[in-house]
């Protein structure tokens, strides 16, 4: 039986799990049907079509097969359930890729959110065994409202899944610490293979399980101190649960080698043979190798977890290694591994700060109940106010964030404007993208794209009638100053879907290498997601030409076709 204080912070931890699901599942379908809403998920529909066939071997290496093989079992399980439940005529995996992507999309990006939502209990379960109630709550709620967990939940990517195992990793450790054996190192290595096959840099959980192994062994003495068996004992349950989940990336002796080349799209100034930047992106390689490191600080942190609790960061880091105790010490020498690898490559995105928010929260947690400790019976409360001050700013960016994703995106209307109006092999020019072809609406697949910056006269005479423009901070979505009134002497502009308000304050804040239609900050400037489309018509009859529309007119999204395959890109690679 449980007394009324257990049910007290049962009941706190379960709303905790539930303020994480509702900020994780809110706005999960931003984006679609359009397939190219968050960058890299397309990866998801191109290489998991051999599972449809039945294939195991992917050929693919950029991406773990685990990752594909979940996303393939957790998709085919949400088919049959539709089905079942009569919303989708069929649950044929292969169907569905070729007809309705946006399903398979929706359902691994469920993947994700469930992933991330479930790594809240984990941490919440760890922090209490190993500091107490008060710091447990503290930690998850601080999880919970993480606006860089949220945004993350919200793809189809592999890095939620693998975060899952990291975090189970770390709460192992004390596990292992308290008998480190074979056994154990063996078992704890296992949950770091697994999120190895969800994504590589979960190897980088292995030196936190090897320090909580050393920390169970001081006792011993001469090189069994200083090379603990059950270290070496956690790599090898790693490299087994890796190879027997993602076994074609060894047997296949190609892709073995793929694998290795994936540390050229990490650190493309290392490895210059393996990976070339596109033109528009030399700068990330011109880059100063130490340029990463107040990046993810001043940019990563500051936006994804909020000001204060960027400040606290390195305090609670400090903490954990001054306790020695066994989680605060993996914790954060998990965050140093990571920080520092993340750091010194040049290819910096927010995200990649991602994996080590559980962590961080763990300290900040166990850092802010130590300092309410002096004040005796008062310190729940002052830990419950420092923990509310730390998630009021991620908080906000959470659900500003899923406001935005639950609004139909610009792209989704200038389709259902487009796809009625324009013949199934009629050319259509799209002006304005570079390096990516994210800022692009997905049509039909009959639909001619042009892409050129040709001159407008030349459009005319190849057929075109309606122009595609769009617009963006972000360096994807970009036109020549004058195109638009170049295209307004020879057209209408029949329709324009603009995301921002009309006087935007703040200004919103994007990140300039990740074609991610939603700021980091800055979010009441938005109204939607999605570039700033205008849509001009060359031909100049007026029998011809459409009533002229209001933003946002015919752009409800009740006439959306299924999405056909990705367009093409004038740039290519996974970031």
């Amino acid at each position: 039986m449980q007394n009324s204080e257990d049910r007290r912070y049962t009941g706190a931890a379960l709303l905790m799990v539930a303020l994480g699901a509702i900020l994780r599942f809110w706005g999960l379908d931003l984006g679609l049907p359009h397939i190219l809403a968050r960058p890299d998920e397309e990866v998801l529909l191109i290489q998991s079509a051999p599972l449809a066939e039945g294939r195991g071997d992917l050929g693919y290496a950029v991406y773990p097969h685990l990752f594909f093989y979940a996303c393939w079992a957790w998709a085919r399980a949400g088919l049959i359930l539709a089905r079942l439940g009569g919303w989708l005529g069929s649950s044929d995996y292969g169907q569905a890729l070729r007809d309705s992507p946006e399903h398979v999309l929706l359902a691994a990006r469920a993947l994700s959110a469930t992933a991330s939502t479930a790594t809240i209990p984990l941490v919440i379960s760890a922090t209490r065994r190993a500091l107490g109630r008060g710091p447990a709550l503290a930690a998850g709620l601080l999880l919970a409202t993480n606006f860089l967990s949220v945004r993350e939940a919200h793809a189809a990517k592999p890095d939620a899944a693998m975060i899952f195992f990291v975090v189970l990793t770390l709460c192992l450790t004390p596990w292992l610490a308290r008998r480190p054996t074979v056994p154990r190192g063996l078992t704890v290595g296992i949950p770091v293979g697994l999120g190895m096959g969800m994504k590589y840099p979960a190897l980088l959980a292995l030196p936190s399980a090897a320090i909580a192994a050393w920390m169970g062994g001081l006792d011993q003495r001469g090189l069994r101190r200083w090379i603990p068996p059950p270290a070496l004992a956690t790599a090898v349950g790693a490299a087994v649960a890796f190879v027997a989940t993602s076994p074609f990336l060894v047997l296949n002796a190609e892709t073995f080698v793929r694998v290795f080349s994936v540390f050229g799209s990490i650190f493309p100034q290392w490895f210059p043979e393996v990976f070339t930047v596109p033109p528009e992106l030399e700068q990330l390689g011109q880059r100063a190798w130490w340029a990463g490191f107040p990046y993810h600080v001043l940019f990563s942190l500051r936006y994804g977890a909020g000001l204060v609790s960027t400040i606290l960061m390195p305090f609670a880091l400090a903490w954990g290694l001054w306790t020695r105790q066994p989680l605060p010490v993996a914790c954060a020498v998990y965050c140093v591994v990571s920080y520092v690898v993340s750091g010194i490559s040049p290819m910096v995105l927010s995200r990649y700060m991602t994996p080590l928010v559980p962590a961080l929260v763990i300290l900040q947690a166990g850092l802010l109940a130590a300092l309410v400790r002096p004040a005796g019976r008062r310190a729940p409360w002052l830990l419950g106010c420092a923990a509310l001050a730390l998630v009021a700013e991620p908080l906000y960016a959470s659900v500003a964030h899923d406001r935005l994703a639950a609004r139909t995106d610009t792209r989704v209307l200038a389709a259902a404007w487009l796809e009625p109006r324009i013949d199934g092999n009629g050319p259509v020019a799209f002006l304005g993208t570079r390096v990516w072809g994210y800022g692009e609406p997905t049509l039909d697949a009959r639909i001619v794209r042009v892409r050129e910056d040709v001159a407008l006269e030349d459009l005319a005479t190849a057929g075109v009638r309606y122009v595609y423009t769009h617009d963006h901070p972000l360096l994807f979505s970009s036109t020549a100053p004058d195109l638009h009134a170049r295209l307004a002497a020879r057209g209408d502009l029949v329709s324009e879907f603009d995301p921002f308000r009309a006087a935007p304050a703040p200004t919103p804040v994007f990140e300039e290498f990740d074609a991610y239609y939603i700021p980091m900050h800055g979010f009441d400037a938005m109204d939607r997601p999605g570039p700033h489309v205008r849509i001009y018509d060359l031909d100049s009859r007026a029998d011809r030409r459409p009533k002229q529309n209001s933003p946002g007119a015919g752009g409800t999204g009740g006439e959306r076709q299924a999405p056909s395959s990705p367009p093409p890109a004038t740039g290519s690679g996974v970031r």
